[in-house]
């Protein structure tokens, strides 16, 4: 994160794990578009090509907007039909 020590040592508990949760967040972000893009020249599930922490959870998949919102972000919009 790259915190110069005065920073870091002033710093309160929340202001930290704020941080760490959104640095933590984003880098599953950018792996699950990485693993998005494999998936799609693949053709295979992409939990299996590269699992991410949740995944294998009771959770509802992942919806259209939400696909269409990565590959958006991932510059990928001709692949939207």
């Amino acid at each position: 994160m790259h915190l110069a020590p005065d920073v870091f040592w002033n710093l309160q508990p929340w202001q930290l794990f704020a941080m760490l949760k959104g640095y933590y967040d984003q880098r599953i972000e950018q792996w699950q578009h990485t693993r998005l893009i494999l998936a799609s020249m693949t053709g295979k599930d992409p939990r299996f090509l590269i699992p991410l922490p949740g995944d294998f959870e009771d959770v509802p998949m992942m919806g259209t907007l939400h696909v269409e919102k990565m590959l958006k972000r991932a510059g990928l919009k001709h692949w939207i039909n």
